[in-house]
């Protein structure tokens, strides 16, 4: 009795695993296996996040996920930078779902980031700044030290 249920429970995991292998067919799809990382990281299960927002990036319907999407998969990422995996990884990810949030409709990423909780605010205006940073780079020529611009005199 025993082994008919470890061969039930094994090949439920085995359809979830390959559910989550395949990349998104559909805009369901994808909307799908956000709110399923989402869920996965609620309940602390952060490794299943990792792997359904990595999948998501990497998938080639990628371009299918709304504005709104794009910008929880972004929030996810920086939640996962500070609690799980890579840091730096899931910063670069998150900059770049952010940044395509942006290129898509930039009106509608503003008005998430300002009805998001504020600790969230927070970790996405850092991950909006490096975002125009890498959109918009800054000239070094444009950084000059001019003595005349300082408070101390000389």
């Amino acid at each position: 009795m025993k082994s008919i249920v470890f061969i039930i429970l094994g090949s439920l995991l085995g359809l979830v695993l390959l559910t989550a292998q395949v990349s998104c067919a559909t805009h369901e799809t994808c909307s799908n296996s956000l709110q399923a990382a989402e869920l996965a990281y609620a309940n602390g299960r952060y490794d299943a996040a990792q792997a359904l927002c990595d999948e998501l990036v990497s998938a080639r319907e990628f371009s299918s996920l709304n504005t709104d999407e794009l910008c929880r998969l972004a929030l996810l990422f920086v939640r996962l930078s500070e609690n799980h995996g890579d840091e730096n990884a899931n910063t670069a990810f998150a900059a770049k779902t952010l940044e395509a949030a942006i290129e898509r409709d930039a009106d509608s990423t503003a008005l998430f980031l300002s009805l998001a909780p504020v600790e969230d605010q927070a970790r996405l205006t850092l991950i909006r700044a490096i975002s125009e940073g890498r959109r918009n780079p800054v000239s070094t020529d444009s950084l000059e030290f001019d003595p005349a611009d300082t408070i101390i005199s000389y």
